[in-house]
């Protein structure tokens, strides 16, 4: 049977709490009882669940496998589908095109979340699984799969687990920080696009250089060149499968990639850009956590990198207290895509009417407009102090 949130304990959901933090309390609770849909099938019978449970690093992770499952039940035989029909003709473009909308559709996000979680924390434990059969497993997505959905093999760990956790959105160490851009202006995310598209292969085995992290800089080159290398194969073995598989969903994954992280970090305070509360927000009781692993509370996840995502929400109504003293923000309903989108348009009001408030004296809908306007403003790239470096290295 399909899982609700797996192995979660009572934790904070019935713990007294404040007035105040009620409401946002229950908005969180729901992201816990309501069912998961991370997955859309369960072939494995219960023995041998049990048995890839028990190589697991974590038990609760089986979620990401039945994803990785149902993805490479899915897409390996529709791209083999596509190799078969001769190069060129409409009906190989035809087949491409539902192939390309039907696998964003389907598990875009939900791969490209499994995938997330999985690198933090190692899916499959050597000392279960074994050292050789783990490394391989743990590989498979990262370097098999991901490709296939528009990310070359060897960036991901290096650009977002290194760069972005450790630099935590602070330019000019982290490539991808949202700070010097002006975060209300469509031309301003388009130039952030650019920038990830077009440099980011080049500047990341310089950026592990020259932190002094030599092999890792050494597998994001490696893979980064495989990548090209076997794009190029494949382009002139079957150049429309090539097109539909591994060209156009490059694309549009660094577009959407893009447009989540700078619509995740849109909203920084220019008065303390290192604080995890302020450069980032948290959504609650919205549909998207549900098939995201909970990749709506990215404060917490930003708090501790390696926090399990089923825990998510309870580390969150535990920490109400001080979300309220760093003045976080918090939306109901609303999901990073859709925050970016209101922004750009100027629906400010809209975004006003789903913050949830952590206070006694709540905000009036003109004042929370005004927050929220003060905290996409342009930063100027400063890097943090001694200590700010340490405490995140």
């Amino acid at each position: 049977p399909r899982e609700r949130m797996p192995a979660v304990a009572n934790g904070p959901w019935k713990a007294d709490l404040p007035r105040k933090h009620q409401r946002a309390a229950e908005l969180a609770a729901r992201d816990v009882t309501l069912r998961r849909w991370e997955y859309f099938f369960n072939p494995y019978p219960p023995f041998v669940w049990r048995w890839i449970q028990g190589k697991l690093s974590d038990p609760r992770d089986m979620q990401l496998v039945l994803t990785l499952t149902n993805v490479a039940m899915v897409m390996w035989p529709l791209i083999a589908i596509q190799w078969c029909l001769e190069p060129g003709t409409q009906r190989a473009h035809l087949v491409g095109l539902a192939y390309l909308v039907s696998m964003t559709a389907l598990f875009d996000a939900r791969f490209i979340l499994c995938l997330h979680y999985g690198t933090h924390l190692k899916l499959f434990d050597p000392a279960k699984a074994g050292r050789l059969p783990a490394l391989i497993l743990n590989e498979l997505a990262p370097t098999i799969f991901a490709p296939f959905f528009g990310i070359p093999p060897g960036l991901y760990f290096a650009h977002h687990v290194v760069m972005h956790h450790v630099e935590d959105n602070v330019w000019p160490g982290d490539l991808s920080s949202t700070m010097p851009y002006q975060r209300d202006s469509f031309i301003d995310f388009l130039k952030y696009w650019a920038n990830y598209l077009l440099v980011t292969g080049f500047y990341l085995p310089y950026y592990c250089l020259r932190t002094g992290r030599r092999r890792l800089a050494l597998y994001s080159a490696g893979g980064f060149t495989a990548y090209l290398c076997a794009t190029g194969a494949m382009w002139a073995a079957h150049p429309t499968a090539t097109l539909w598989t591994v060209v156009l969903p490059l694309f549009k994954a660094s577009l959407t990639l893009m447009f989540g992280n700078f619509s995740q970090h849109i909203f920084v305070d220019p008065s303390d850009p290192y604080n995890d509360y302020r450069s980032t927000y948290t959504c609650v009781n919205v549909l998207d956590n549900r098939f995201t692993f909970n990749d709506g509370y990215h404060v917490a996840h930003h708090l501790h990198a390696r926090r399990h995502w089923a825990d998510m929400p309870g580390s969150f109504v535990e920490a109400l207290g001080t979300y309220e003293e760093n003045d976080a923000l918090v939306f109901d309903n609303l999901f990073f895509l859709e925050v970016g989108v209101l922004v750009m348009t100027g629906q400010w009001n809209k975004l006003a009417r789903h913050v949830v408030p952590l206070s006694d004296n709540p905000r009036t809908e003109e004042e929370t407009v005004a927050w929220l306007k003060s905290r996409v403003q342009r930063i100027p790239g400063r890097r943090p102090d001694r200590a700010t470096r340490a405490k995140r290295a």
